[in-house]
């Protein structure tokens, strides 16, 4: 029984194997942890540099809607006689005249129906502050956004298009309008979380499909309920309002960049989980003419 028993084991060690040695332990998963984004504050419209000043508002063309010289406090005048609340809801600051000083880009809205946007000189005295219109950008149309370049022109979106207006010879005109010109049309490919079952990566790709380039662009993502971003890739991205925005950088006319963001899991998800327009990206300054307002992708999980 002896000589059987060293028998087996000199051919164990012939074949690399010492019964004789301690198992090795199994080696440990390595923990993969979220990463810690910082987070983006959106700037809102500090309104109390409006705070008591007396603005001369255009004629909005409906005798609903008061104009002239009025007193502002917290963004609106109330002129009472059947006449609908005036607000100033939102205002971004440029050079738009080149005068050298910095000029108030400014959206008026008149009750719930009627708006426009209105560039104002600010000018202070030892009374009062005064917004004395440089001139009416765009109104009588509907608008839904409007942006603001740092070289003085206004990018306002309507009916989904970007157009942008210039000062000159004393008034505002649209030098670009994708109608008529060059655009961009941004866009984003399908995007896919593959999960295993609590760590998983998320793809997409995003493009340009105009005829225009894009000089700077960005991608929000609305993750997952208990999905969190990690590892080194989110590097330069932040959070704003439980959404992560990611810097894009240029797309060119007929350009794309496909990104790739690993991910964890509190807990496993569902492979029917889908949420709708959950990447979107988008301009930022400076603004350019654009075929529609942006592009969104759906997100499905998918089983990895």
């Amino acid at each position: 029984m002896t000589r059987t028993l060293a028998l087996v084991t000199a051919l164990l060690l012939l074949a690399g194997c010492d019964p004789r040695a301690t198992p090795a332990p199994s080696p440990t998963p390595v923990a993969v942890f979220p990463t810690i984004l910082p987070t983006s504050t959106p700037n809102g419209a500090d309104l109390r540099v409006f705070g008591g000043a007396v603005v001369d508002v255009p004629d909005f063309g409906s005798d609903k809607c008061a104009h002239g010289p009025m007193r502002i406090w917290l963004g609106q005048h109330n002129p009472g006689g059947g006449q609908q609340l005036l607000a100033i809801t939102a205002y971004q600051t440029a050079d738009v005249d080149h005068d050298g000083t910095p000029d108030y880009v400014t959206l008026l809205a008149c009750g719930s129906g009627a708006r426009q946007l209105v560039a104002f000189h600010r000018d202070h005295s030892d009374l009062h502050t005064e917004f004395n219109p440089i001139g009416r950008i765009i109104g009588g149309v509907p608008f839904d956004d409007f942006r603001v370049r740092p070289d003085g022109r206004i990018a306002v979106l309507v009916s989904s298009h970007w157009r942008i207006y210039s000062w000159s010879h004393g008034a505002f005109t649209a030098v670009s309008d994708p109608g008529g010109g060059p655009a961009a049309k941004l866009v984003v490919g399908s995007a896919d979380l593959t999960m295993q079952p609590d760590r998983g990566v998320l793809t997409f790709t995003v493009g340009n499909l105009g005829t225009l380039g894009v000089p700077a662009a960005e991608v929000s993502i609305n993750l997952p309920e208990g999905v969190s971003a990690a590892g080194p890739a989110w590097s330069g991205c932040a959070t704003a309002a439980e959404v992560v925005q990611c810097p894009v950088g240029a797309l060119g006319a007929g350009g794309s960049r496909t990104f790739t963001f690993d991910v964890v899991s509190d807990s496993p998800l569902a492979t029917e989980t889908l949420i709708v327009d959950a990447v979107r990206v988008y301009q930022l300054p400076p603004y350019v003419a654009e075929e529609g307002s942006g592009g969104a992708a759906d997100l499905q999980v998918i089983a990895g």
